[in-house]
């Protein structure tokens, strides 16, 4: 039996595998785990989570899920660039904007080059409360909040220009009345990993490593960056590091039943969302059971319709077949089905 499927994004998803706490750092596994503990950017090529009365565990970037950091002083930035393929770039200082390049100062000194064309927006005020800019909008918005809609002409450290059908071609002082310039609409992004730091922004990448306490972050738009492992607030998987399995509609189990998925050995972990529908009565729980390769791997706790969607995450690596079932406690005559809502899988680096 087959039904639409119900998406759920995949930021929502990491989410609730390690909800944000601001008393610990949090690390989801791929492989299901969540290890609670101060995190540790110091070891070659990982991390180390430091748990509260238990030994050290040294985490692989290709086995993290997700990372959530301990609340930090977070940084208002003063400029920001958006780009098209995705990310936020915070930085004290815009010092150069032509038809080529953006240069963006970062709090640390460093310089970030980005090429004109693949830049959405810039943000001389980004801390400021503006008005909301539809997607297609190209043209300036004043500190005000007013929009002024038009072909982008040049821009540079003093001045943004644009031609209005309306009111021909208008000059703004940048320094002055331009909160931020928007050249094009931003696309959709295929990063890896989004990267979160305190000063604001939001790397969107398709490496990273971890070299003694440094994370290098490499992405297509903004060319290679390191930011110190004190600075960084999250770590999750983005849109591109995960595809959809089942087609376009979920899939209902009942009990006993068990569906099969072709693997192929190209992926390393599995994130499943599973429920079990509302219109049945919680009194007969249920419960998920993945296997790989008739191996079983990882199985949910019981469930009945009083509980939420449910995210069921386990390693896959080198598997050619992995097979779900639903397996139902209580008797038979008390009706219980179970949805897998949503199947994405992460492909082998």
């Amino acid at each position: 039996m087959r039904y639409r499927r119900t998406t759920i994004p995949l930021s929502m998803l990491l989410l609730s595998a390690a909800v944000q706490h601001a008393c610990a750092d949090k690390v989801s596994l791929v492989n299901g785990r969540l290890i609670e503990g101060k995190v540790s950017f110091d070891a070659k090529e990982g991390l180390v989570v430091l748990p509260k009365n238990l030994p050290s565990q040294r985490v692989e970037l290709s086995d993290l899920l997700s990372l959530s950091v301990e609340t930090r002083d977070l940084k208002p930035p003063r400029r920001q660039v958006t780009l098209v393929t995705g990310g936020r770039i915070s930085g004290d200082d815009i010092l150069a904007v032509n038809d080529r390049e953006v240069r963006l100062k970062r709090p640390d000194g460093s310089l970030v080059n980005f090429n004109t064309s693949l830049v959405s927006r810039i943000d001389y005020r980004p801390a400021d409360d503006g008005v909301a800019t539809p997607e297609s909008f190209v043209g300036v918005q004043l500190a005000a909040g007013d929009l002024a809609e038009g072909e982008i002409i040049s821009v540079d450290q003093k001045e943004a220009k644009i031609s209005s059908v309306l009111f021909g071609i208008q000059s703004f002082d940048v320094q002055k009345s331009v909160r931020a310039v928007q050249f094009r609409a931003a696309g959709v992004s295929s990063a890896r990993y989004i990267v979160r730091t305190i000063d604001g922004s939001e790397w969107h990448a398709t490496k990273l490593s971890i070299n003694n306490g440094r994370l290098t972050i490499e992405s297509d738009a903004a060319g290679r960056a390191e930011v110190g492992g004190e600075s960084v607030v999250s770590i999750e998987l983005g849109p591109g590091a995960a595809e959809p399995l089942a087609g376009g509609q979920s899939i209902a189990l009942r009990p006993g039943d068990r569906r099969e998925f072709s693997l192929g050995g190209k992926y390393r972990a599995a994130l499943l969302t599973v429920s079990i529908p509302r219109r049945y009565v919680p009194n007969r729980p249920a419960r998920f059971v993945a296997s790989i390769d008739g191996k079983d791997v990882a199985r949910t706790e019981p469930l009945t319709s009083i509980d939420g969607p449910v995210l069921l995450t386990f390693t896959v690596r080198g598997g050619q077949s992995m097979s779900v079932r639903l397996e139902a406690d209580g008797p038979a005559r008390i009706g219980v089905a179970g949805m897998i809502d949503d199947i994405k899988m992460v492909r082998a680096d």
